[in-house]
């Protein structure tokens, strides 16, 4: 009885592993050669800050005498990464906030920092159909944002519930 059971499994073993691999179409191989990552053929090291919050990035409409501050840093170099979706976030924040005031397409709004966060917020407000947009910065070259290695790629903050009852 043992020696049917085992004639049985190899059987269905053959029809179901090596006779579909007896009849299929050949596969291309491709032969890769690993990349030389020794000294030699790096490129130069560069070391960034990167300035990070405890927590989540601030991501808030807040009111400070005169003025309205949309804040949108700390993303601890996650910035490429999440520029899109949080300039996009913290602009609609500010566009529906209760304390903008009268925010016209021409109403000044400075953004302060020239990083990839504060030009993806810069960009966002434009695309909104703002257009008196001054960005400050203490400089346009050498930032942390150009030399990173992220990802662009959409983010939405609205998925985090704990963000959206904290900061609505």
């Amino acid at each position: 009885m043992l020696e049917k059971i085992k004639l049985t499994y190899l059987a269905v073993s053959f029809s179901f592993v090596v006779f579909p691999l007896l009849f299929a179409e050949a596969r291309e191989i491709r032969k890769i050669t690993p990349p030389k990552l020794d000294v030699a053929h790096l490129g130069p090291r560069i070391l960034c800050h990167r300035p990070m919050r405890h927590g989540s990035p601030k991501l808030n409409v807040e009111q400070r005498y005169d003025k309205v501050i949309a804040n949108n840093y700390g993303h601890g170099g996650s910035g490429w990464t999440l520029a899109p979706g949080s300039a996009d976030y913290v602009n609609n924040l500010l566009i529906n906030s209760k304390c903008r005031g009268d925010l016209k397409s021409n109403t000044p709004i400075t953004i302060i920092g020239g990083g990839v966060i504060g030009l993806f917020t810069a960009y966002d407000l434009f695309t909104k159909g703002y257009t008196n947009l001054t960005i400050v910065a203490e400089s346009f070259d050498a930032l942390t944002s150009h030399n990173s290695g992220g990802l662009v790629a959409p983010v939405s903050m609205d998925n985090d519930s704990e963000i959206k009852e904290y900061y609505l």
